[in-house]
């Protein structure tokens, strides 16, 4: 998706979604692997009009009819170079370009939503992407 901003400069906030995934770990289930078992998904990236701010919404839903435990689901925005600050909504924290969002329990069918904003320097030119990963036991 291409943006323009008012100060006419591009910028495309490209959402990789592919979920990417972490290694195997004891107890540790991937998203692609668990037949839909744990979702998520970004919402389409939203640029402020000046071109200054791009966000993301994100929801995670767990739909393995039963609790699962120790959820960590981990953004990270690239290049690093590209964004000036980072906000996040949600049980989540900030880590420089990364973002972990943390459940110790999720019910089963329970779904969480947040959302994800970036600042964009003035001079950035270029795209800017956003990458998860979830992991659960």
């Amino acid at each position: 998706m291409k943006i323009e901003t008012s100060r006419l400069r591009p910028i495309v906030a490209a959402v990789a979604v592919a979920a990417t995934l972490l290694a195997p770990a004891p107890l540790a289930h991937a998203a692609e692997s668990s037949a839909g078992e744990v979702a998520f998904v970004y919402d389409a990236a939203q640029m402020s009009e000046d071109g200054s701010h791009v966000s993301w919404g994100w929801t995670v839903s767990n739909r393995s009819g039963h609790a699962i435990h120790d959820v960590v689901l981990t953004h990270a925005i690239s290049p690093s170079s590209a964004v000036r600050a980072l906000t996040a909504s949600g049980p989540c924290t900030v880590d420089e370009n990364r973002i972990s969002c943390r459940w110790p329990e999720m019910k089963a069918e329970e779904t969480s939503a947040g959302i994800i904003g970036a600042d964009i320097p003035a001079d950035s030119e270029g795209s800017v992407q956003i990458r998860g990963r979830i992991v659960w036991r």
